[in-house]
């Protein structure tokens, strides 16, 4: 059975890394590179922010069909095959959980501007993401 509390204090979650993450929509692209603590910061809360996502993926696909997926880019296109997510915004917001592995396990020099440019289409994604949740648990 979905646990719609657990989902909501997550939903609170999200929304809280969105928010930390929004300041940084304002700073140019070299005051970003100039301070290691803007983009820890920014880095962090895009981890931080995938994983939230796919957590929540997780409870409901495994309440929802009893299986786990086999990674975070799989938890958001299995919510697409249960219409929870429409297809295309999955496609896109999907890749996003490769960005986060690039951040978390270093698959390759973590590159600073991708990770810059990438910081309005992650707070955009995500707050569609949260619509896209909200909606689907007012219909359980």
């Amino acid at each position: 059975m979905i646990d719609k509390r657990l989902l909501k204090r997550k939903l609170s979650k999200l929304k809280e890394y969105l928010r930390e993450l929004q300041p940084f929509t304002k700073i140019s692209l070299q005051d970003y590179l100039d301070d290691y603590k803007n983009k820890r910061t920014v880095e962090r809360d895009i981890q931080l922010i995938v994983e939230c996502a796919t957590d929540i993926n997780t409870h409901i696909l495994v309440e929802t069909q009893e299986a786990p997926p086999k990674d975070y880019y799989t938890s958001f296109t299995e919510l697409a095959k249960l219409h929870i997510l429409p297809h295309k915004f999955t496609l896109s917001i999907a890749e996003t959980a490769g960005l986060r592995n690039r951040l978390v396990h270093e698959y390759e020099e973590i590159k600073d501007k991708i990770v810059y440019s990438n910081i309005k289409k992650v707070l955009s994604l995500y707050q569609d993401y949260m619509e896209h949740i909200i909606k689907h648990l007012t219909k359980i």
